[in-house]
């Protein structure tokens, strides 16, 4: 019985799995072009050292000192502590990689002292309150510490805002704020709590505070809260240990040495009798 044939509508040389392999007929050649070769060239080109070389007409009769670029070692004698006539001290001279010895104009180690500034009279304190009055957009605490010489912290001690200016700075601010995200909003709530809770005394701290108050002598109002406390702190712990006792069946201490000396009595009576 014959069965049909079916032929692929797509030429026979279209479909590369009938053909044979690539490697059973050609043989894979790698080859690095021109390309390759000057950029792997130009990655390895290193400029030598003057030292590396010398011209074929120069003798060699001379030692080359060139030094790595790295920290002396202890092995190493500087240069002050050569002996004048010292063979190394000429080379060092003669290398390019050699420092002088002679220091010249070094630059102030220090700032130079800031000019004085003269003491503000009474006229421009009343000029600059009349200038920050006028326009305080213009006349800002920069503008006016810059123009008297004066910084902008005392300009802002001298002289206030007007009410229009911090109108306006509280509407930037508000516009500033809802742009802020859920996270921001709550760490600046939480810098503002921060900012209104008590502050400690320098030096002392809680506890110490504490103790002050517990030991000082106490008026007529606030010893009876004090002696009430102590009274429902002393039954408290009676009626732990009396519960914790009858739960566990701990004996106490007296009984437990009562029970241990009649048993040892009754050992040694087991003993010797």
């Amino acid at each position: 019985m014959t069965s049909p044939v079916i032929i692929p509508r797509r030429p026979v040389l279209n479909l590369p799995f009938l053909l044979p392999f690539c490697s059973e007929s050609t043989s894979l050649l790698v080859q690095r072009n021109q390309s390759t070769y000057r950029r792997l060239k130009q990655r390895l080109r290193i400029r030598p050292d003057a030292s590396f070389g010398h011209p074929p007409a120069q003798d060699y009769d001379h030692i080359i000192y060139n030094p790595p670029s790295s920290a002396p070692s202890t092995y190493q004698t500087p240069t002050k502590f050569l002996p004048p006539n010292d063979a190394r001290r000429k080379l060092r001279s003669d290398s390019d990689l050699g420092v002088s010895s002679s220091v010249g104009n070094l630059p102030l180690v220090f700032k130079r002292p800031s000019a004085k500034r003269d003491l503000l009279m009474a006229k421009d304190i009343e000029e600059i309150r009349r200038l920050r009055l006028q326009d305080p957009m213009v006349w800002s605490r920069g503008k006016l510490a810059k123009r008297f010489g004066c910084s902008p912290l005392f300009v802002g001690m001298v002289c206030e805002a007007s009410p229009e200016k911090k109108a306006i700075q509280k509407q930037v601010l508000e516009a500033v704020k809802s742009r802020w995200g859920v996270k921001r909003t709550i760490a600046r709530e939480d810098r503002e709590l921060r900012k209104e809770s008590p502050i400690r005394k320098t030096g002392q701290s809680e506890r110490a505070k504490f103790h002050f108050v517990i030991s000082a002598p106490f008026n007529d109002d606030f010893s009876p809260i004090i002696t009430e406390v102590c009274k429902v702190n002393s039954i408290v712990v009676l009626l732990f240990s009396l519960s914790l006792r009858a739960h566990v069946c701990v004996p106490p201490y007296s009984m437990s040495r009562k029970c241990d000396s009649n048993h040892e009595s009754e050992g040694a009576a087991a003993h010797f009798g």
